[in-house]
């Protein structure tokens, strides 16, 4: 668990460890294997990445419905102009 700023420690004995993080959201993190040495810290920065849905901007997924809708427009001018060229 962190802090507010996402700060966390803590100490442990000697002896090989990795880090996992997990968050609602997020995709799970987890760290190569590292050896922790007595009266040495250990310093890891680690930077969780947002699920691919929660990376959509809300802006992305406006233009996206724009686009699909100016898309359907042209294609429906362009079916009713040859369906009334036919008759």
């Amino acid at each position: 668990i962190t802090d507010t700023k996402g700060t966390y420690s803590f100490l442990v004995p000697e002896a090989s460890y990795y880090l996992k993080a997990e968050a609602k959201n997020y995709l799970t993190y987890q760290s190569e294997s590292f050896n922790v040495i007595e009266g040495e810290g250990i310093h890891k920065n680690i930077e969780l990445k947002k699920t691919f849905w929660q990376s959509l901007d809300w802006k992305w997924i406006v233009a996206c419905i724009t686009l699909i809708f100016i898309l359907f427009l042209l294609f429906y001018n362009f079916y009713r102009d040859r369906k009334f060229r036919k008759n």
